[in-house]
């Protein structure tokens, strides 16, 4: 039974993990080819931003007959080929392109690590801005909302970081993922 739960917590943490409603990565102070400073929300988010660093970790704790089965795991991005482009007047954006991410998922004192490539973030919806908040409507997922926290908006570099809580359910299993994430875009 443990071994099925072992394998069953991998599974979902790798799914879950990897989906793409926009970008997750962990916190960063510095930033990948960004050149700017964090703190930064002066530039205009509208026009076309170009991927250059995607991260993530977080943490999936399962449980299934009362027992508790806690998953770590940490994405590091690479091979972008992801653009996102913002409009206004209606506020719109759409996504469109491909990353690589490596992804070490440890659970019980055991790493595993695996390569995904060419994950598909295609997406589309409506965007609005609130100080450094920025606030996405997915409509490309049932327009889901999800705010991501900009650290930086200047003339040439967007930094964001989104932390998302995800709570599934299915046949008497439960499981809660927790991701911070973190994207860096370059204007083009």
């Amino acid at each position: 039974m443990k071994k099925l739960l072992f394998t069953l917590a991998i599974g979902l943490a790798t799914l879950t993990s990897c989906e793409s409603d926009l970008v997750s990565a962990p916190p960063s102070d510095s930033v990948e080819g960004g050149g700017g400073v964090v703190g930064v929300t002066t530039g205009n988010l509208v026009g076309s931003w170009d991927m250059i660093s995607f991260n993530y970790d977080g943490t999936t704790v399962t449980t299934a007959q009362g027992v508790n089965i806690t998953s770590d795991f940490v994405g590091q991005g690479s091979d972008y080929d992801y653009i996102i482009e913002f409009t206004e007047a209606p506020n719109n954006y759409s996504s469109i392109g491909t990353y690589d991410i490596e992804l070490a998922v440890t659970t019980s004192g055991q790493t595993s690590t695996s390569n995904i490539n060419d994950l598909i973030a295609d997406s589309n919806g409506t965007w609005e801005k609130n100080a450094n908040v920025l606030t996405f409507t997915n409509a490309s997922n049932n327009n889901e909302v999800s705010d991501a926290t900009i650290e930086i908006l200047s003339d040439t570099t967007l930094k964001f970081t989104t932390s998302i809580v995800k709570n599934d359910s299915v046949q008497g299993v439960s499981v809660e993922t927790t991701t911070t994430s973190v994207a860096v875009f370059e204007r083009l």
